[in-house]
């Protein structure tokens, strides 16, 4: 797995993982639990854009983290946790928002360029979403990992390509859900070997 780009609203999702003390312009709080805005990261700590290749052999990990506010100093919410939901992304459909994902120099601020979404697979398999562990059906295709339930919350999932899908690409909207009420939030992965 690859990181796509690194935009602003990826060094949001970046900086309240990682920055959430001084000097950081994010603070760690509590306000009653309910959240503005939804920030992304994989395990890399790579945000926003994701990439999995067709058939790899380890899912990709989608880390999720709740914020109030916005501007310069918005507050991380501990402890939030998600029940998640993917679909297929159809270009035709889907605002430029959810279709297109960016591209470009992983040391640079801004990406390089934009690209759309290949279309939405004629065969639509469902998708998988699992966790670490146990606590589900355990998944045949990833050792060690488990189906999610489907209001088992989960402040982190994993992310497979769909077994047997004969579409080599397209991309998926992962949609994470506050446990604790807010907004929303979703993101984009790519699956493909050449994004």
């Amino acid at each position: 797995m690859r990181r796509l780009a690194l935009s602003a609203g990826a060094l949001l999702g970046f900086g309240l993982l990682t920055g959430c003390g001084a000097g950081s312009g994010f603070s760690s709080g509590s306000s009653n639990g309910s959240i503005t805005g939804v920030a992304f990261t994989n395990g890399s700590g790579q945000a926003d854009n994701f990439f999995v290749t067709p058939g790899g052999l380890a899912p990709l990990q989608v880390n999720a983290v709740g914020f109030n506010g916005s501007g310069p100093t918005p507050q991380y919410v501990p402890g939030v946790t998600f029940t998640w939901g993917a679909r297929y992304v159809d270009p035709t459909l889907d605002p430029p928002s959810v279709a297109d994902y960016a591209v470009g120099s992983s040391s640079g601020s801004q990406p390089t360029s934009f690209k759309v979404c290949p279309a939405k697979p004629a065969v639509l398999l469902a998708i998988p979403i699992l966790v670490s562990g146990g606590g589900g059906t355990a998944s045949t295709e990833y050792p060690g990992y488990s189906v999610l339930g489907a209001n088992q919350p989960a402040s982190s999932v994993y992310v497979g390509t769909v077994p047997d899908q004969t579409a080599k690409a397209y991309c998926i909207r992962l949609e994470a859900t506050p446990t604790t009420g807010g907004s929303n939030g979703g993101v984009t992965v790519v699956v493909s070997s050449n994004p």
